[in-house]
């Protein structure tokens, strides 16, 4: 079967990264059009704001137009934004859900570790090949027992860390999946099973947080089949989950939740911020 050879829109905006990351896609035969190679010393964080969603926009621009790929990454090459062939702009989830796939196919993996805060729809990518899904904290920067991210461990797969420490990496795993599909990534985006995950976030003071957060903690357990402390409280049902995550810093609580259907999600999410009115009101 004949390889497809990847065109690709790299934005390396203006950062060190356009003396690497060109150098390295055209070690793996990618033909690229590097936009924004040359390095600008000083950019605020308004002006990266700004002109990031420039990027993005002129990025799926070019990439409805010829068919590429697009990647944006930041000036020191901390943050990686892939935009598929069609123009589609891939979530950090998203990523996550192929990379998954990635390990799980083609690398025989089965324990993928995962945030709490990941769609449900990693179980289902998991259960195709056979594999396990463990649910780890969002703080969680260096697995136990993981010398390297990339490479097997005893205790499974950190897919979604790929993108915290290398997201040029991340990318090349991704293109690497594509090749070994033989597809373009807006095919294998569309064939990833969908989630519905929602979130909002609450305000409350530091001490009505505390108080919420001991209620769910000592909820009864016939009002949920499983409830799950690793960070935060995730609540399960059969059909749906849902997470109470306080903010470390701001006097909030975000809520995340997924169900089988919108409806069921949304009925959840209702459910529990009527218990946390009720808490706050005393």
């Amino acid at each position: 079967m004949r390889r497809r050879k990847w065109s690709i829109i790299l934005d390396c905006f203006n950062g060190t990264t356009s003396y690497v990351f060109p150098d390295v896609l055209a070690s793996f035969g990618c033909s690229t059009t590097v936009l924004r190679g040359q390095i600008k010393e000083y950019m605020s964080e308004e002006e990266l704001k700004i002109e990031t969603q420039k990027a993005i926009d002129n990025v799926i621009t070019m990439s409805k137009a010829n068919g590429d790929i697009g990647v944006i990454i930041d000036p020191h090459g901390e943050n990686l934004t892939i935009i598929d062939e069609r123009g589609n702009l891939l979530l950090a989830d998203d990523i996550g859900a192929l990379l998954c796939a990635h390990y799980m196919k083609y690398k025989n993996e089965r324990i993928l570790n995962i945030p709490v805060t990941s769609s449900m729809a990693i179980e289902k990518i998991a259960a195709l090949y056979g594999g396990d899904v463990r649910r780890v904290s969002t703080k969680l920067r260096s697995p136990q027992g993981a010398g390297d991210i990339f490479a097997a461990s005893p205790s499974g797969i950190h897919p979604y860390l790929a993108l915290e420490y290398d997201p040029m990496i991340a990318f090349l795993l991704v293109l690497e999946f594509a090749t070994l599909e033989n597809a373009p990534i807006h095919t294998l985006r569309k064939a990833i099973p969908r989630g519905n995950l929602k979130r909002i976030s609450i305000q409350c003071t530091m001490d009505e947080k505390a108080g919420i957060m001991r209620m769910f903690s000592n909820i009864a357990p016939s009002a949920f089949t499983r409830i799950e402390l690793v960070d935060g409280v995730r609540m399960l049902r059969d059909n749906a989950w849902i997470l109470l995550l306080p903010d470390a810093a701001q006097p909030q609580l975000h809520l995340y939740a997924e169900g089988d259907t919108v409806a069921i999600r949304d009925a959840l999410i209702e459910e529990c911020t009527r218990m946390i009115r009720k808490q706050k009101q005393g």
